[in-house]
């Protein structure tokens, strides 16, 4: 068995080492995954799109790549799942900005053309 601990030191060597390894279009998908969870001897990877999660599962070559590679680098057989990471609506955490709590928003009635005079200098051209 393997930790989330020992998963995580290994991550981004098991990361970087998989771009060449898995090629362009799976790099595109994989490169979405986060280590989510470890179960016994299987890691638990997490996207955050059903696209990717479709695609990474449909696909016969990225799981035994990614436990190929991790097994390496943690010195024992790994097995690999993906998983759809859980969102606000599931008790995950969401990582979206609410902008009405920035600190620089302007205000809803602030003129465009005033606000661009004051932050960047700029001139009102009259034609």
């Amino acid at each position: 068995d393997i930790t989330f601990e020992q998963l995580q030191k290994v991550w981004p060597g098991l990361f970087g080492g998989l771009r060449d390894l898995l090629g362009a279009r799976r790099w595109a998908f994989f490169r979405e995954a986060v280590p989510g969870d470890v179960e016994g001897n299987t890691i638990i990877l997490e996207v955050a799109h059903d696209f990717h999660l479709s695609s990474l599962e449909q696909d016969d070559a990225v799981a035994p790549i990614v436990s190929a590679k991790a097994s390496d680098l943690l010195g024992g057989q790994v097995k690999v799942e993906f998983r759809l990471k859980s969102g606000p609506e599931d008790g995950g955490t969401d990582d979206s900005v609410d902008l009405a709590e920035l600190e620089d928003r302007p205000g809803a009635t602030t003129d465009p053309a005033t606000l661009l005079q004051s932050e960047l200098g700029a001139r009102v051209v009259e034609d």
